[in-house]
């Protein structure tokens, strides 16, 4: 599993760059599609291995097959021993991201319950433009100090309490924002993302990994605004006011937020430079066909490597043995048994 780990997480920071050169957007779905095919690399050991015989003229190999063996038999103890690292870390990890998700729901439970009714017919409305059946609650909170959508199942934004004082247009931008998050399932992409980095924490390109798919997400959602009829540079003054607004606030539990595997907070996550740069970029064209192709390569190679293995020389020697003992009949080898080793005596 580690170099399965390093090689896909250097493809895919490397594709991600590459194609998100001019504007991240692009790269986004490809970013989450290596991210869910890391969190699924582990089990692929579980999968029965198929052996596949390139060998030819294999006789004569059989000691050094032997000897090989011997040596391999010498690193069992260390790989019992890296297996329980790798074990305790996940552990950890695992249960990090089990402590955050009851923190998230004790914060939701906490929050206030009773927005005003501009606030609750502003939200039905973006999500009738966004054409979204469910309509999340809105809950403001002193805990925080930026706009925070968590909730995989039932979303919940969350919204400080300095957002009463915003005016119409930044809520209807800040919602639409969130909303895209939800519409996007980047919630769900950032839990996989988490589970990935739990289950690859030796591995640092992993992180890194996350951390773009993070970034990747907030300039996608930059963009879901603009392409839902707004302004960019009113976007624009908007952002800098909520990050302004933000700044201005306790950020204690906002940074824990942030980091928050349920949670993606606006204010917090992708550097403010860069997303307005990306906003005055515009909307990119996307190629899904090319995103589909690299990821269906990508998950046949690890596959492939996963689960054939070469047929080893010891293997391909015995059964050559067996079709050279197939050639005789029982009557002549009982023959041979019987035969006097020493006949000039």
């Amino acid at each position: 599993m580690f170099y399965t780990s390093i090689i896909i997480s250097i493809i895919a920071l490397a594709l991600s760059i590459f194609l998100g050169r001019r504007n991240p957007v692009k790269s986004s779905g490809l970013t989450a599609g290596m991210v869910l095919l890391l969190m699924f690399v582990p089990l692929l050991g579980l999968l029965p291995k198929l052996e596949v015989s390139w060998l030819t003229g294999a006789q004569g190999s059989s000691v050094e097959s032997l000897n090989s063996g011997a040596a391999s038999g010498g690193f069992a103890y260390w790989g019992v021993l890296m297996t329980s690292v790798w074990l305790i870390g996940c552990g950890l990890l695992l249960f990090k991201l089990a402590l955050h998700l009851v923190v998230i729901k004790r914060w939701c439970r906490e929050a206030e319950l009773t927005p005003s009714a501009v606030d609750l017919r502003l939200m039905e409305e973006c999500a009738a433009q966004l054409k979204m059946e469910r309509v999340p609650e809105i809950r403001y909170t002193e805990n925080l100090s930026s706009p925070v959508i968590t909730g995989l199942m039932h979303p919940i934004l969350l919204m400080p309490e300095s957002a009463r004082e915003w005016n119409r247009k930044t809520l209807r931008m800040v919602m639409i924002h969130e909303l895209g998050h939800v519409q996007r399932r980047d919630l769900w992409v950032s839990m996989a993302a988490q589970i990935s980095c739990a289950m690859h924490w030796f591995n640092p390109l992993v992180w890194m990994l996350r951390k773009r798919l993070i970034n990747e997400c907030e300039y996608a959602c930059d963009a879901h605004v603009i392409s839902h009829g707004t302004n960019a540079k009113t976007y624009i003054n908007a952002l800098c006011d909520v990050a302004e607004s933000c700044q201005s606030q306790p950020k204690k539990k906002s940074v824990m937020a942030s980091t928050m595997v349920a949670t993606l907070a606006m204010a917090d996550q992708a550097s403010l430079k860069n997303r307005v740069q990306n906003v005055l970029i515009g909307q990119p064209r996307r190629n899904p066909y090319l995103v589909a192709a690299i990821l269906i390569v990508s998950a046949s190679v690890t596959l492939a490597y996963n689960v054939l293995r070469p047929e080893t020389v010891q293997d391909a020697v015995s059964d050559e043995l067996i079709e050279t003992t197939e050639i005789y009949t029982q009557e002549e080898l009982d023959k041979r048994h019987s035969a006097n080793p020493f006949p000039v005596e």
